[in-house]
Order: C-alpha cells, then structure tokens, then sequence
C-alpha cells in the first residue's frame, strides 16, 4: 500500500505544473507563407481561443492519394480532439490533488462531458499534407470565456 501511494506520489508530483505549461499564450496570428505549422505550438490566444497542431498518419488500407489524405485529415482530427480534452482535464486533475469536496464525482462528471462537448466544436484554422500524406492541422476552440473554465475547472 506504501509503495502505490509513494508511486501515485510520484507521478502527480512529475505532473504538477501541468497548468502553467499549457496554461501559456501563443501567437495569434499565424500565415503559413511565413510561419511552419509546427512551431504554433499550443496554448491560450487570448482568453477566449486555446489553438494546437496535430498530426495524423493515413491509414494502411488506403491506396488513393486523396482516400490516404483523408484518412490522416481525420486521424488529425481525432488527435486535435484527444490532446485538448486531456489537456483540459489534465490541468483539473492538478488542481484536485488535496482531496476531494462535497459532490466533487458530481461535479466533475458534468464538466468532463461539457468540455468534451465544447472541444467538438473547435475548428480546424489551417491544414496541410506532406509528400507521404501525413496530415498537421492547426485547431482551434474559441468560446466566450473559456480561459476562465479552463481555471476554474469543476469548482
């Protein structure tokens, strides 16, 4: 029992600071004449607007060229879905390490399937593919105070 509770230790602690790190802000403006996709980065564009990359790979049994490009614009999409929602919940997770108040299963089951509901709505800002149709998109969320949630978390 010392032993888990001393890994479990471990791990939140190597994970403390979660927050700040994808709590920072990233430039807005992105022109893709001038600027590598893969250097946006991820984080807050304010405080209404949090933007990431992913990439995705085309999936094996594709043999077209626009069926391989597809199929990785999607697994881009999944993974831009995936990294925002464990980001978010992430940064909770951190916040809730002290222990747990009143109603907190409640409370954080709600937020949990807000946020994974919200994070559907984001938009892919720029996509691009490269020669083995390997797909990185830029995604972006923008809702009205969403900077604000992502603090507050399920309190």
């Amino acid at each position: 029992m010392v032993r888990i509770s001393v890994l479990l230790f471990v791990a939140l602690t190597a994970c403390a600071g979660l927050g700040k790190r994808t709590g920072m802000d990233v430039r807005c403006t992105f022109d893709p004449t001038q600027d590598s996709i893969k250097k946006v980065g991820k984080g807050f564009c304010g405080s209404d607007s949090y933007r990431l990359t992913a990439t995705g790979a085309p999936a094996k049994i594709e043999t077209t060229r626009q069926g391989r490009r597809k199929s990785s614009a999607s697994g881009a999409l999944l993974a831009a879905h995936y990294f925002m929602i464990t980001t978010f919940e992430g940064h909770c997770l951190d916040q809730s390490i002290m222990g747990y108040p009143k109603g907190y299963v409640e409370k954080q089951t709600a937020w949990r399937k807000e946020i994974r509901e919200l994070v559907k709505k984001g938009k892919v800002v720029y996509s691009t593919c490269d020669e083995s149709d390997n797909c990185t998109i830029l995604y972006e969320l923008h809702f009205k105070g969403l900077r604000k949630k992502f603090d507050a978390c399920y309190r």
